[in-house]
């Protein structure tokens, strides 16, 4: 019984790598590298393709380790690809949500969410690796509160406002299965 089971799903495998409804479609994973050299924030984005042209892709972010600027991010949207998907020019946009803990002066905390719109090049420098660059723009809504320092409770300003702010410099490494 178990035998067959994994009969079954290989066969079902070989068939959705050789159809040709499926064999289109890439799945990649990359980590921007100056997330890393910036506070070792954890990060990784997964993209898939779906046609020649277009690819969904969800990233994380998260960062606990640098003391004046921690931060959670979640975001989800599309890359159109000019020419191929994987490879040359890409645009993006996606929605994003982010908690942040920023300390300067004072402890402000709070959540933004909003859309952003990015630009980029995908360079093949293997068969299965590549190197993007790219930089965007980001805009939004947020939520803050002003702690009047780092240790108290005391809420010094809170409020909502609306912004627009660079996104990410992206600097990073994909791998495209």
């Amino acid at each position: 019984m178990k035998r067959n089971k994994f009969f079954i799903l290989w066969v079902l495998a070989m068939l959705v790598k050789v159809s040709p409804v499926f064999s289109q479609n890439k799945l990649a994973i990359s980590t921007n590298m100056v997330e890393w050299v910036d506070g070792a924030t954890l990060n990784m984005d997964a993209s898939y393709s779906f046609g020649a042209h277009w690819s969904m892709v969800a990233g994380v972010d998260y960062n606990p380790y640098k003391s004046d600027d921690k931060r959670r991010e979640f975001s989800m949207g599309a890359r159109y690809w000019p020419w191929y998907v994987y490879s040359g020019w890409w645009f993006s946009a996606r929605a994003q949500y982010q908690e942040f803990s920023q300390l300067s002066q004072q402890l402000s905390e709070g959540d933004r969410y909003g859309a952003s719109l990015s630009i980029g090049y995908s360079r093949m420098i293997g068969k299965h690796f590549n190197l993007d660059v790219g930089w965007g723009l980001w805009t939004g809504y947020e939520h803050y509160k002003v702690y009047g320092c780092q240790t108290c409770a005391r809420i010094r300003e809170q409020g909502e406002n609306y912004f627009l702010m660079p996104d990410k410099i992206i600097l990073s490494i994909s791998y495209v299965f």
